[in-house]
């Protein structure tokens, strides 16, 4: 059976939707958790980098690069930037000295934790203008945005 082409569009259209909103979703509560916290404002790219760091501990500045399609130059730049700021440290790998592992240090992680906490505070205060219903039908997605993340991981893109 072939599918009208106002129902392809439509399909693409609530893709795109999907794919706007969410990033939107994310993007403004950042911003939000930011502006509640006394955690250090970083410029996208480092934030970028020192969540990879802070997920990936003992990474190399090459898994960056890769994972996150930074040229190893940029790459490098952000954990000597980050570095600087007292957010990661490089330790030498236990196996072979020549490689450089990376750990985001005591600060990080505590700036970590406190935006990752505001984020539920954030979520919890857009989630109150739902009303009961639409609130369970928002908790009833989570598995299958869970699922579609794992999906969208570096060896399924």
């Amino acid at each position: 059976m072939t599918v009208p082409v106002s129902s392809r569009h439509n399909d693409a259209s609530e893709w795109a939707d999907l794919a706007l909103l969410t990033r939107r979703i994310a993007r403004q509560g950042h911003i939000a958790a930011l502006r509640r916290s006394e955690v250090e404002l970083l410029p996208p790219t480092l934030e970028e980098v020192l969540r990879f760091i802070v997920d990936h501990p003992r990474c190399r500045v090459q898994d960056v690069a890769r994972s996150l399609m930074y040229a190893p130059s940029n790459a490098s730049s952000a954990v000597g930037r980050l570095e600087a700021a007292d957010l990661v440290e490089k330790s030498p790998d236990a196996q072979d000295r020549r490689v450089v592992r990376l750990v985001a240090t005591d600060r990080a992680l505590s700036g970590r934790r406190i935006l990752d906490g505001m984020w539920i505070v954030i979520y919890k205060g857009a989630a109150s203008a739902l009303d009961a219903e639409e609130r369970a039908t928002l908790r009833a997605t989570l598995p299958l945005l869970k699922k579609m993340a794992d999906a969208m991981t570096e060896d399924e893109i």
